[in-house]
């Protein structure tokens, strides 16, 4: 079982780093991967319970959350702790600056002053000290702990030295650092602020696609019509949607008729009429008329609902680049303290004053926060992954991201990938020939299949079914033993082992599709298509595609072994098909691509799922792929650089403590920053749906059906 769970109480990757080593530990866990840009856990367990999962959590000072942290509103409230802390910090500095203690009349009187204004200050940052010196005592520092030991220490000695000047030695007066203290924990909470809007912007995606949600449905009960919470629809409840409303929930049309706008889950800008027995999924719009539909699903395995899961759990994984600063981040933080007290004391050794020493001590461990380094990774993925996701293309994991951007070959399977067909029958005159064939292909979730079943009204159901890879269906209907596959003369229907009928499937290319081979090709991929299809048709295919290379008549275990031999010659594939066929061949490429519209088993055996049947989304997917990895390349560059050069500098003395509480602040946000260019990528083709355009795969069958000839 996998789960998402949100995280609050998290500040930087050594927070992350604790909790997927305390619970990785954990008897029946797998996996646990927590990304601290989107501030959610997801684990992956097999025997553990949620509930011990979440006590686990709790224990070392962390909370499991029903939803992640409301970015906004956790900026809104560091942005009133941030006022309160400047208008603060400004007469405390100007004290600190502008008077001369030692001559002062009544230097206790200041010392006083700076010590209630840097008081009042921590207590604005009071999170930092709860967290930081909690994570401290259980042996697991964080860079809460770092500013909480910083600034307790630039406080405490400078209470000493208050009570010096109060005794009468005003040489004490060289030992104030309320200022520090003060302005560390000001900058700091500046950081924070910026840095809760930045992840706000990262997750927009993810929001935006929950927000299509509603958050009540009209429930018909005893003919009157009930607003409940969405969470209260029960299975099997009768719902009633009115035109410009959105459909709260997937079910099954029983009264009404409308069209419905579903782009936001296909990418469709065109209407789809509904009528009943039609299904209809929650999120999406009701354009111009009443519908009533039976609830199929609860809230929680709604379409939309799902491809928010996947969503959330691609940005919550990890790519493999970021496990590199994982590891570092978490030994990071025990060891900046020790490098602190010891660059201190070698400062006093040899021969500077405890002042001196103080500051060295102070500045090495306010500079070193490892936040920049944690957000690396995870704030690119979090932003590419959403950023795909708009464009058309469903990414599972990051790692499937880090994946399709070193990608170097492209293999395609053809029919419903790079063609779309027409269907053509001739079979005998039984009149229950057709409901029997209907009725054997009522279960198949192959596209040919699922043509076939939809010819006719399902009169009868299948007693058993079975679908043969690479091979058809065989049924049990009616007592006839019903069997479909593929033969030369074409797509052979048999009863009782008599040929009854011939399905004849012409194939089209897809409006979108060589358009779609040129992007793969100008981003210099190598484009191989495999199809089961004959040497004739599948040359035909590739000639004009531009194709250079193809293998007609592949089975499914040769479309596989074909893709095995491109990974030892050193090459990363991805392989794009959307059959039952397809799912061995999706598994062993290195990224799988699974059209929307494809079978179930396809679309689970994949690593992305195409949203739209518009194959410029997988030129797109690559674009974006490539683009992360230089972004979590550049962000973890300057993180190192960052923490390689400060530290020795502040080692030396050279760093005010102040400064270099900003440059921490600032690093953190810069790497935000820098991951948040990747929204504003160009792309060839429109973003939007209703700009795209959209090529519907379909197999185009006529009343006429019966009449026509192969």
């Amino acid at each position: 079982m996998t789960k998402t769970i949100a995280i609050g109480g998290m500040t930087c990757a050594s927070c992350a780093a604790r909790i997927e080593r305390t619970l990785s530990k954990l008897e029946g866990v797998k996996k646990a991967s927590v990304n601290l840009a989107s501030e959610k856990l997801t684990i992956e367990f097999d025997g553990a319970s949620l509930e011990t999962i979440k006590a686990r959590i709790a224990a070392i000072g962390y909370r499991a959350l029903d939803k992640r942290p409301d970015a906004e509103e956790s900026a809104k409230i560091l942005r009133a702790k941030l006022l309160a802390a400047i208008l603060l910090a400004a007469p405390l500095l100007y004290i600190a600056m502008a008077t001369d203690m030692k001559n002062a009349d009544n230097p206790s009187f200041y010392a006083v002053v700076q010590a209630l204004l840097a008081l009042a200050i921590m207590g604005a940052g009071y999170r930092f000290y709860l967290a930081g010196f909690r994570t401290l005592f259980a042996l697991s520092p964080n860079m809460d702990s770092l500013i909480a030991i910083g600034t307790s220490a630039a406080f405490g000695y400078s209470l000493f030295s208050s009570v010096q000047i109060a005794l009468g030695d005003a040489s004490g007066a060289e030992g104030l650092y309320y200022e520090s203290a003060g302005v560390i924990i000001a900058l700091t909470l500046l950081g924070k602020m910026l840095e809760a809007k930045s992840k706000a912007k990262a997750n927009e995606a993810l929001d935006a696609l929950l927000d299509l949600a509603p958050k009540t449905a009209t429930v018909l009960e005893n003919d009157a019509e009930v607003e409940k919470p969405i969470d209260e629809v029960a299975i099997g409840d009768i719902l009633i949607v009115r035109p410009g409303g959105h459909i709260p929930i997937d079910g099954e049309v029983v009264g009404g008729r409308s069209s419905v706008d579903e782009s936001m889950l296909t990418g469709e800008s065109l209407p789809v009429g509904k009528t009943l027995g039609d299904l209809v999924f929650g999120g999406t719009l009701n354009l111009n008329g009443a519908l009533t539909f039976r609830a199929a699903k609860s809230r929680g395995e709604t379409a939309l609902m799902q491809i928010a899961r996947m969503v959330e759990e691609a940005q919550g994984s990890k790519a493999p680049m970021a496990r590199l600063a994982d590891k570092i981040s978490g030994v990071f933080v025990p060891f900046v303290c020790l490098i602190a007290v010891a660059a201190g004391a070698t400062q006093y050794i040899i021969g500077a004053d405890l002042a001196f020493a103080l500051k060295v001590f102070i500045s090495v461990l306010v500079i070193a926060c490892p936040c920049a380094l944690g957000l690396a990774a995870p704030a690119a993925v979090t932003i590419a992954a959403g950023l795909a996701f708009r464009r058309g293309a469903l990414v599972k994991s990051g790692e499937a991201l880090e994946r399709l951007g070193k990608v170097s070959a492209v293999f395609f399977d053809k029919t419903g990938t790079l063609t779309e067909g027409d269907i053509g029958a001739r079979f005998d005159g039984d009149e229950r020939v057709l409901p029997l064939l209907v009725a054997a292909e009522a279960k198949s979730e192959h596209p040919i299949g699922k043509a076939i079943a939809a010819l006719a009204p399902v009169q009868f159901e299948a007693e058993s079914f079975e679908a043969i890879a690479g091979v058809g269906v065989k049924a049990i209907v009616e007592g006839k033993t019903i069997e479909i596959g593929a033969e030369k003369e074409g797509i052979i229907a048999r009863i009782d082992g008599k040929t009854a009928g011939v399905f004849t499937i012409s194939d089209r290319i897809k409006a979108d599709a060589k358009s779609a081979i040129k992007a793969l090709k100008s981003l210099g991929l190598e484009i191989t298509m495999l199809t089961g299809d004959n040497e004739k048709t599948a040359e035909a295919v590739a000639k004009a595609l531009e194709i250079d290379r193809f293998k007609a008549r592949a089975s499914p275990q040769e479309k596989a072994a074909e893709i095995a031999a491109a990974r030892q010659a050193g090459k990363i594939s991805i392989f794009m098909g959307d059959g039952i066929n397809d799912a061995i061949a999706l598994t062993q490429a290195d990224v799988g691509i699974a059209v929307g519209a494809g079978t179930d088993i396809a679309i689970k055996s994949a690593d992305i799922v195409l949203m739209r049947d518009d194959l410029i989304c997988v030129a797109d997917a690559i674009t974006i792929g490539r683009a992360a990895i230089r972004n979590v390349k550049q962000n973890l560059f300057w993180a190192f650089c960052y923490n390689s050069l400060s530290v020795p500098i502040a080692c030396f003395g050279l760093l005010n403590p102040m400064i270099a509480a900003l440059a921490m602040s600032l690093s953190s946000v810069s790497v935000l920053a820098n991951a948040l260019r990747l929204k504003n990528m160009k792309f060839g083709a429109p973003a939007t749906p209703a700009e795209t355009r959209v090529v519907k795969r379909r197999l185009n069958v006529g009343a006429d059906f019966r009449n026509r000839s192969p």
